[in-house]
């Protein structure tokens, strides 16, 4: 038994499109000069999904965590705003609306 390529199993993408694209036609009225437009746009959309998902990137604070509590006030580490306190504004006016706990895993 030889040993085949994870590409040899993968779908031929052009092929896919092909179908999906002649499926569509058979249903739907459309000029002749968009076809190669939309078959292009089925095509890229069957190569992103089919492209391996990269892993989320960790957000890069505004300031160093260390920097971020002084004597006087707080930095926020999502945008760096100096406040007394931060937990109404982290639940409702930097957008997040993310709850203490989510906030600490999305930093992890």
């Amino acid at each position: 038994m030889s040993e085949e390529s994870p590409r040899a199993n993968a779908p031929n993408l052009r092929e896919l499109a092909g179908r999906v694209l002649a499926a569509y036609l058979r249903r739907n009225p459309l000029p002749a000069c968009d076809v190669p437009g939309v078959l292009r746009d089925i095509h890229r959309a069957f190569e992103m999904a089919a492209a391996p998902n990269k892993p989320p990137r960790r957000p890069t604070p505004a300031v160093p965590a260390r920097r971020s509590v002084t004597r006087h006030y707080i930095i926020c580490l999502e945008d760096g705003r100096k406040m007394k306190t931060l937990k109404r504004y982290l639940r409702t006016k930097s957008g997040l609306g993310l709850k203490p706990g989510a906030r600490r895993k999305r930093r992890q």
